[in-house]
């Protein structure tokens, strides 16, 4: 904002009288004369008072010179609305995945069952037909007791058997013994293309250490893992 500093009241009497005998004009009221006396009487001050001849700046001119351009005004509001808001962090990415979810260990006894076949590192285990689900979960998990201890033997499945097999060794369940073979016989499977165990038991023995699965097959052609394979080995509950 522009602002006119105030004359002291000598500056403006000088200026009074300037105003008055330059801006006075010959007419009937002061005539030729009075004007020339007028302006030689101004030209008297002004000798006396040199700073009457100080130009005094418009009041218009001084408005018109101070009065910033609008772009100028908005400048400062412009750089405020075009600051970047600061990056934020971005949140932390959590595995939304669901757990797995495992089924208890059964408390049920083992189905009870007989090595119906042996080869090229994969037992063939026959359990009853009418064998349950838990029955068979329950002796998936006893062959992982005894692989774990090392008593194969107690189930009468030779350990320096398991033990030679190699680095990977498969254990099938079957109920009944009609579809037992369709992994070795010859010729057409006997209950067709598909898989027809209830229940398998895999076992890495040379990892360390040891890695292990088990699978529930259900009739619907859906399997349920038993644990996981990737976690500790827990020993059955001796309560």
């Amino acid at each position: 904002m522009c602002r006119t500093p105030h004359p002291s009241p000598e500056n403006f009497a000088l200026k009074a009288l300037a105003i008055v005998a330059w801006g006075a004009a010959p007419g009937p009221g002061l005539g030729h004369d009075s004007g020339l006396k007028a302006r030689a009487k101004s030209s008297q001050h002004q000798n006396l008072y040199p700073q009457a001849n100080t130009v005094i700046p418009s009041p218009y001119k001084c408005a018109r010179a101070s009065r910033p351009s609008i772009p100028l005004l908005l400048l400062p509001l412009l750089l405020i609305g075009c600051k970047s808001a600061p990056l934020s962090t971005p949140a932390a990415v959590t595995d939304t995945a669901p757990a797995a979810n495992y089924p208890a260990r059964p408390t049920t006894a083992p189905a009870q069952f007989k090595t119906f076949h042996h080869a090229n590192s994969s037992f063939t285990l026959v359990v009853p037909e009418k064998a349950s689900n838990d029955e068979i979960s329950a002796l998936v998990w006893q062959l992982r007791d005894a692989a774990r201890t090392h008593s194969f033997d107690k189930l009468h499945i030779p350990q320096k058997q398991v033990d030679a097999d190699g680095s990977t060794v498969w254990f099938h369940i079957y109920r009944g013994t009609k579809c037992a073979p369709e992994k070795y016989a010859p010729g057409n499977p006997p209950c067709g293309a598909s898989y027809h165990a209830a229940g398998d038991y895999t076992l890495a023995p040379t990892t360390k250490p040891p890695w292990d699965k088990g699978v529930l097959h259900n009739s619907n052609a859906q399997q349920t893992d038993l644990w996981n394979p990737d976690a500790p080995y827990t020993g059955p509950s001796t309560r």
